[in-house]
Formats: C-alpha cells, sequence, structure tokens
C-alpha cells in the first residue's frame, strides 16, 4: 500500500547505511523510490528523494540507480515549473543526488534523459543548469557546479560540454 512505501522511504531517508547496504536498498527499492519520486504526492516525492540522496552516495549504487532510470526525473525536477515545482530545499536534494551520481564514473554523453535523446551534455541542457546556477542558492548552485565539473572532467563528455 502507498503509506507503506511512504513509511518505509521516509526511514530509509532517515538512516545511516554502509555501502553494502546502499548498493542491496538500490538493486531492491532503487526503482520505487525512482517512480514515487515521478509520481507521487509532495510528501511522498520528498521521503522518496531523501531515500534516494541516502544510497545514491556511493558508486555502485548510484550505478545501479542510473540503470533503473534515475537521471531523467532529476533532471525534470530541477527544471520543473509551474504546478510540479519542487519546492527549494526539494530541488536541493534533486541537486546533491544529481551531484552524487557523477561520481559513478558513467558516460553521461550516451544516457539519454527522455523521448528525445537529450543528454546531461546536451546545449539544452547544459543552458538550463547553467540559469539554474545563476538564479538559485549556494545549497543548489554548488551541487550544479560538482555536476558541471565531474561532466568536464569526464574525457567522454568534456567535448561535448564545451561545445554546448
Amino acid at each position: 500500500p502507498p503509506e507503506t512505501k511512504l513509511s518505509m522511504a521516509g526511514i530509509l531517508g532517515e538512516l545511516v547505511l554502509d555501502n553494502d547496504v546502499k548498493v542491496l536498498v538500490a538493486r531492491t527499492v532503487g526503482s520505487s523510490l525512482i517512480n514515487i519520486m515521478k509520481s507521487g504526492n509532495m510528501q511522498s516525492r520528498e521521503a522518496a528523494l531523501k531515500a534516494l540522496n541516502q544510497i545514491s552516495s556511493c558508486e555502485p549504487s548510484a550505478k545501479v540507480l542510473i540503470e533503473a532510470g534515475i537521471l531523467s526525473p532529476l533532471v525534470n525536477d530541477l527544471f520543473a515549473v509551474g504546478p510540479n515545482l519542487l519546492p527549494t530545499r526539494l530541488k536541493e536534494v534533486s541537486a546533491t543526488i544529481l551531484a552524487s551520481i557523477m561520481n559513478s564514473g558513467e558516460d553521461f554523453d550516451s544516457i539519454p534523459l527522455g523521448s528525445d535523446h537529450q543528454t546531461l551534455v546536451s546545449e539544452d541542457i547544459v543552458h538550463k543548469l547553467l540559469h539554474l546556477i545563476s538564479n538559485t542558492g549556494p545549497a543548489i548552485e554548488c551541487n550544479l557546479l560538482q555536476v558541471l565539473v565531474g561532466l568536464a572532467s569526464s574525457p567522454t563528455t568534456v567535448l561535448s560540454l564545451v561545445s554546448a
């Protein structure tokens, strides 16, 4: 039931987990947390984001979350305007997760963010990241700068990033 999922996500967001447990949690409930993040009410989305923040902080679990499709909803949350707008505190969590995922060593130039086949280094996405950096608070700015540094540090994405 949704109440149980919300309760479990809330507990996961509060626990301090070691890396092996983070990977196990990412494998077993990562896609469920991503689905809650995409379609739940604000309370559910907050619980899911906090749990995803906990488990995304180690490289192997970040890779599992990327495979489960976390990038597209994270980017959507960061760029959303209008009725789907996340409160700033949750955008900070989304930016933190995205920054954590940058350390996974994935080839972000080949991971599509949606049906239009854009990636994190597509011109439009880079422009939106730069716009957010210049129009948000220090917590989001810092994490998004870490995202850009991660993209610039990868030999597979740096050329796409620079051309964007």
